[in-house]
């Protein structure tokens, strides 16, 4: 018989108040345990892992007046 997982606290928060996110979902884990392509040895190391928060990443660009001039002279350049 396996080893039974404590159940999280829903009205759990984090250090600035806001709510933890429960990142648990029973039909996720019995899918992924019946198609049996993660070894039982390393189903907890598996599911610690997917509940890891993800880095965050922006990508600002920028398509101010500026910019547009610079396109409009290189199609110029092209053009000659």
């Amino acid at each position: 018989m396996g080893r039974r997982r404590p159940r999280p606290n829903k009205n759990r928060r984090d250090e600035k108040g806001y709510k933890a996110h429960v990142k648990e979902n029973k039909l996720f884990e019995k899918y992924y345990k019946e198609l049996g392509f993660v070894p039982e040895e390393e189903w907890d190391a598996f599911m610690n892992a997917l509940r890891e928060p993800l880095p965050i990443t922006f990508r600002i660009t920028s398509f101010g007046g500026n910019n547009r001039r610079k396109i409009r002279k290189k199609q110029k350049r092209r053009e000659m």
